[in-house]
């Protein structure tokens, strides 16, 4: 097991004491940033490490939160970004248990390796920092560190390692239980009616007129007539979306597609007959079916991969929640939002600290 983890960091960092889990919340005008979300045993997190992840998130999806509920949704980001690193120390507090002292100096220098080799072009690239100077000048101004992503890294993957050895799921899925997960589980396998076809399309705003679209695809549905293969007349002059492929789709489930004119026709069409000209509101198409399979149930041969891959993540998930479990029986655990009051002091900080801003 520890040979697994000898590419990881073990550390002393200086965990606060234990007596500070015990407060009822943060001194008054303690910023934001600087106060305890949770307390995992001796091991505190603080509300730049989770706030961090969380404005990057919401950065990246700016345009698609009202501004009415952007503290809402900050404060939701937050509880489930808690939740994922309280889970995290759990696993870093057992570690920390358990593995031997002796091969701390090395495995620490194996982590520092492996964060200057992988994690500080990452974090240059995603701060945009021009220097590494730049890079710890703009984590600074986010509340956060080189030292501190250099813990959380630590972290992260000592726990990522130590959860895998921890939790074994390796029993074989016997054929009695995968027939059994088919029978409870059928509408899993059922699947709509499908096709794979190919597709010659001219688009309005690619032309001056329909005049002009019609006859040019009235032409390329002759070229493959007089028998020039579809795939190189799509590949010329096709504007369809799978033009460079040659006009070829993959399976579509009935009902998937943006177009009905197209959905209709490619559930009605004989398989292998080029279909007249067809028009909706982009343009002009021709298609022609390669496949078609009507609704059905996947047979249970043909399911078995799929069944038994459900039931190990079923089984890999129940002991990684046991593990949990346990875990959390071994080691206190407090966090900000196990009591209404509590929560509601954070979020009022967390409404502050953006007005602010």
């Amino acid at each position: 097991m520890f040979a697994v983890l000898s590419a990881l960091c073990m550390t002393a960092w200086p965990w606060t004491s234990a007596s500070a889990q015990m407060q009822p919340g943060p001194p008054a005008g303690t910023p934001v940033e600087d106060q305890v979300m949770a307390w995992v045993g001796k091991q505190p997190i603080f509300a730049s490490e989770i706030l961090s992840k969380v404005d990057q998130l919401m950065a990246e999806h700016r345009q698609q939160i009202p501004r009415e509920r952007w503290d809402e949704q900050r404060l939701a980001l937050a509880q489930q970004a808690l939740k994922a690193t309280v889970e995290s120390k759990l696993v870093l507090e057992d570690a920390l248990r358990k593995i031997p002292a002796a091969g701390q100096v090395e495995i620490e220098k194996k982590v520092d390796e492996q964060f200057e080799a992988e994690q500080i072009k990452k974090l240059m690239d995603s701060k945009k920092a021009q220097s590494r100077s730049d890079l710890e000048r703009k984590l600074r101004a986010e509340g956060s560190s080189l030292d501190q992503q250099r813990r959380i890294y630590f972290e992260r993957s000592l726990a990522f390692q130590w959860a895998r050895s921890a939790v074994k799921t390796d029993s074989e899925v016997s054929h009695n239980e995968m027939v059994a997960y088919y029978e409870e589980h059928r509408k899993e396998f059922e699947r709509p009616a499908r096709v794979r076809w190919e597709q010659l399309s001219i688009l309005f705003e690619r032309v001056a007129s329909k005049q002009e679209a019609w006859a040019k695809l009235a032409q390329l549905g002759n070229d493959v007539m007089r028998g020039v293969p579809l795939a190189d007349v799509a590949k010329a002059a096709s504007h369809g979306t799978t033009a460079e492929q040659g006009g070829q789709w993959d399976w579509t489930s009935k009902g998937s597609l943006a177009s009905t004119v197209l959905d209709q026709a490619l559930f009605s069409l004989p398989v292998g007959t080029l279909s007249p000209i067809l028009e909706d509101e982009r343009g002009f198409h021709i298609i022609r079916v390669i496949e078609r399979e009507d609704a059905g149930r996947a047979a249970f041969r043909d399911a078995q991969v799929k069944i038994k891959e459900k039931i190990q993540e079923q089984r890999r998930e129940k002991a990684v929640q046991e593990y949990y479990a346990r875990l959390r029986k071994e080691t206190h655990v407090w966090t900000v939002f196990d009591d209404p009051a509590g929560s509601q002091r954070f979020a009022e900080s967390l409404r502050t600290a953006a007005t602010r801003q």
